[in-house]
């Protein structure tokens, strides 16, 4: 992740106007926080540029202080640390230049880096196998210390597999259920059933993995709405986490979510079929509270049909559609089957998938001749 800076350059006399809330940014640097102020009362351009001169002055050198550390709170050494920061020109009639600074983080994820007059700093944070969940605010109004570092987190990846994804790739989640007003419903989710034209329309299977039954609690303002696995199913847990490895255990067989915002949602961890397989399901409950009082639930669901707990989807499989179309359907049919599917050769499936088209290509040129 990278946070990408965009300032012009500015004349020096039209950068008397203030930053909106700087005074505020800078409330615990007391003696930047008295010249900001003094810039804003001052009466004259000459009371403005001496304001702004004595704070030039300040910033002669700003030090950041960070620490990196994992989805587990533990410290990642070696990480790559990029500070994109802009020099305070403007304030003495220059020029602000870009500038881009990189450092590594020690053994205890720690790092420091000391900048020479700056007026903005961005920090983000990489490594290989690590994938970033944060990025900073500008560290220069924000200011860090010893004590005080700015937090920045990787997730530490796990080994990659093929996943079956409903809806495809990136698609948001997409419409499972929606009650008539207060009407209570039930619903049989089969997490294999969603299909391109028809999304979850079909779902009800008699290989369900899970029954949702949903009602409202009209006295609460709220709808209850009950997950429970079918079909064989080991147990599900909710989460508001997401995780690239199903638990190992604490699954229960019935769960309840109590709605009771207008958007909620949450993650599930499935563990069902026999033999077993692993899912991660997005449901997003909606609840027209200032209507009809009707319930909408959207749903998405990673499933690896293989057997392990791991739900880190291989992306390079992303580079042949018709691999991921073919990997589905020996999945599904698999399952169906009460079998698990051989796990495959990504990589090996590309090629020889490309292999196959540009033999194809070649016939269908022949032919034409």
């Amino acid at each position: 992740m990278s946070t990408k800076i965009i300032m012009t350059a500015v004349a020096f006399a039209a950068c008397f106007a203030l930053p909106a809330g700087a005074a505020e940014d800078v409330a615990g640097h007391a003696e930047e926080a008295t010249v900001w102020r003094s810039a804003k009362k001052a009466g004259s351009q000459e009371g403005r540029r001496a304001a702004f001169k004595e704070l030039y002055k300040l910033r002669a050198s700003v030090a950041i202080y960070g620490r990196v550390v994992d989805q587990s709170d533990k410290a990642v050494d070696n990480a790559d640390i990029r500070i994109s920061w802009y020099s305070a020109g403007w304030m003495i009639g220059k020029t602000n230049k870009r500038h881009e600074t990189s450092v590594k983080t020690d053994v205890n994820g720690c790092f420091e880096v000391v900048l020479d007059h700056p007026h903005t700093a961005f920090v983000d944070t990489g490594k290989d196998g690590y994938e970033s969940l944060s990025s900073t605010g500008d560290l220069v109004w924000n200011r860090t210390s010893k004590e005080n570092p700015v937090l920045l987190r990787l997730r530490k990846k796990g080994p990659t597999t093929f996943l079956v994804v409903s809806p495809n790739g990136s698609c948001p989640p997409d419409d499972l259920i929606q009650t008539k007003g207060t009407n209570s419903l039930d619903q049989a989710l089969d997490v294999f059933a969603w299909d391109p034209d028809t999304g979850w329309r079909r779902c009800a299977t008699p290989n369900a993995d899970l029954r949702i039954d949903a009602a409202l609690d009209a006295e609460r303002q709220s709808w209850i709405v009950t997950y429970a696995v079918t079909n064989g199913g080991c147990g599900l847990i909710f989460s508001d986490s997401l995780f690239y490895e199903a638990p190992e255990t604490g699954y229960v067989t019935q769960a309840t979510v109590i709605v009771t915002n207008q958007e909620q949602g949450c993650y599930m961890y499935l563990k069902s079929r026999t033999p077993a397989v692993y899912s991660r399901i997005f449901f997003n409950h909606r609840y027209n509270r200032r209507g009809d009082q009707s319930l909408r639930l959207y749903c998405k669901a990673w499933v690896n049909p293989y057997g392990d707990r791991s739900l880190e989807y291989d992306n390079s499989v992303e580079a042949s559609w018709r691999v991921v179309d073919e990997l589905k359907d020996e999945a599904k049919a698999a399952i169906q089957a009460k079998k698990l599917a051989p796990k495959p050769d990504i990589p090996q499936r590309i090629k020889a998938m490309n292999e196959k088209l540009e033999r194809e290509k070649a016939e269908k040129a022949a032919k034409a001749k």
